[in-house]
């Protein structure tokens, strides 16, 4: 195992529940060891993530294909936190499909991490599983015989840090030595 990276989730609200989607895309190049993921509450192991979580879901990466998905959805008490972690060993890619600058590393980007809010109200709602379109307005309701006020939603929408990792590289001299020795040696 080469790495791994941790994810902390605070819900700082002393009164209230929230329900928070988590979205996360890994490039291939990481290849994650999906037996290490481990979600915790309040330093708590959630033992089966898929009966904790309303909507859980994990895609494995294919080598040069796709990257891997990791998504879910889960509530969280109030003023609890929330830690998700897993570990990935870093793949050997081809000298042909590193960057011009290869010493400077790879991207592991932001994971997606959202909520919604009703502007007003004690009670959060949720959208379908990371849906992420603004919804602008509630259709107003009638309430004991006279129209209420349309409320707004606040879609939250909270990116993690990226991070930058460097993976093994081949010796980019060695192309350069033997077209140097080849053609020392045609010209001799």
């Amino acid at each position: 195992k080469d790495g791994g990276f941790v994810v902390h989730i605070q819900n700082n609200d002393p009164r209230r529940e929230i329900s928070i989607q988590y979205y996360d895309a890994i490039p291939w190049y990481f290849k994650l060891y999906l037996h290490t993921l481990q979600l915790r509450i309040n330093d708590e192991l959630i033992t089966d993530p898929v009966r904790h979580c309303s909507h859980f879901n994990v895609v494995p990466s294919k080598d040069r294909v796709n990257s891997a998905v990791v998504q879910f959805v889960v509530s969280m008490p109030p003023l609890s936190n929330l830690s998700l972690s897993i570990e990935f060993e870093k793949a050997f890619l081809k000298y042909t499909e590193h960057s011009p600058d290869a010493n400077r590393g790879f991207d592991l980007s932001s994971s997606v991490i959202s909520y919604s809010l009703l502007d007003g109200d004690q009670h959060h709602s949720l959208h379908s599983l990371f849906d992420f379109c603004p919804v602008d307005m509630i259709p107003s309701q009638l309430q004991h015989g006279r129209q209420q006020q349309p409320r707004s939603i606040t879609n939250t929408r909270l990116y993690t840090d990226s991070l930058l990792i460097t993976l093994p590289k081949p010796d980019f001299s060695m192309p350069y030595n033997v077209i140097t020795l080849s053609s020392t040696i045609i010209a001799l």
